[in-house]
């Protein structure tokens, strides 16, 4: 763990997840923005609010109230500003969540010691790819906690069968989440695909520290009323910033994990991105082999 922490600072994993974090936030608004014009006009609005509700089962009741309220306040709008500006909020939440992604593959690549080599365009051709394994994962955790419980319900199935049912979201929904981490552990930096075997560390402890951090961040905004006091009416907006803050750096750590455990298996660091290329350690200058180490 030292050494993940060592790469870590060496990558600035903290100050890139703040910059996502960012971008997230610029990417939830508008997004919620495009969702609630679209539903607001062909559908049931009460159906959004359920959705909302249901999100209070992953992530802080601060995170779901601003959603809410947004999402509230959006609705009351008439319906010609409604379609009027969903184009430009689901734009907006599309540039929002790519720009966000580039800087979490910019950051997974650093951490395998590696420069950044990708062409612009390549560089938003995969934080795109990204982005929508990442918004199928969100849409996926929207159908588990909110549109299977009112299915299962309207199935009238027993009640063991039921809650047996509704048990089976978590780890169904577990397990999409590491498999979004192994795909962006794979193929998310530059450089030649790393071996799963090194992957999966990464991919389980991420989703697992996320939960455990996400279940503190709820309980202290839960029992701790200072933190509303000292930010007032921003304290919502606070409380999602520093969500998405602690989700950005806690896969970023699993990529680091992933990074440091492979370059002290082998001793060296992680394959080069050009086949081919020599992975021996760096020559010192006496013509004898330089020995590598995590720092």
């Amino acid at each position: 763990m030292q050494g993940v922490g060592a790469t870590a600072e060496r990558a600035n994993l903290a100050l890139i997840s703040a910059g996502v974090a960012f971008f997230a936030l610029m990417a939830v608004i508008p997004g919620l923005a495009a969702v609630a014009a679209l539903v607001g006009v062909f559908g049931d609005p009460a159906w959004i609010g359920q959705q909302i509700e249901a999100l209070g089962g992953i992530a802080p009741d601060a995170v779901v109230t601003i959603i809410h309220e947004q999402v509230s306040r959006l609705l009351l709008a008439q319906e010609d500003t409604l379609l009027a500006g969903a184009a430009f909020n689901l734009l907006l939440a599309l540039w929002s969540a790519v720009q966000g992604t580039r800087w979490v593959l910019m950051a997974l690549t650093a951490v395998n010691r590696r420069a950044e080599q990708r062409k612009v365009l390549g560089r938003f051709l995969a934080a795109g790819m990204f982005t929508l394994y990442g918004l199928g994962l969100s849409v996926l955790a929207v159908l588990l906690m909110g549109v299977a419980p009112v299915a299962l319900t309207l199935l009238n199935l027993t009640s063991g069968v039921e809650v047996w049912l509704l048990v089976l979201r978590w780890p169904v929904l577990g397990g999409a989440a590491i498999a979004v981490a192994l795909i962006l552990y794979r193929w998310g930096p530059r450089r030649r695909p790393p071996p799963w075997r090194w992957l999966v560390p990464g991919a389980i402890f991420a989703p697992l520290l996320w939960l455990i951090a996400s279940s503190a961040l709820t309980f202290a905004l839960r029992e701790f009323p200072a933190f509303g006091a000292a930010y007032g009416s921003l304290a919502s907006v606070v409380a999602l910033l520093l969500w998405l803050y602690i989700t950005a750096l806690v896969f970023l750590l699993g990529g680091a994990l992933n990074a440091e455990l492979e370059f002290f298996a082998l001793g060296k660091p992680a394959q080069p991105v050009v086949a081919g290329e020599s992975i021996e350690p760096p020559i010192a200058a006496d013509g004898g082999q330089k020995q590598v180490t995590g720092r």
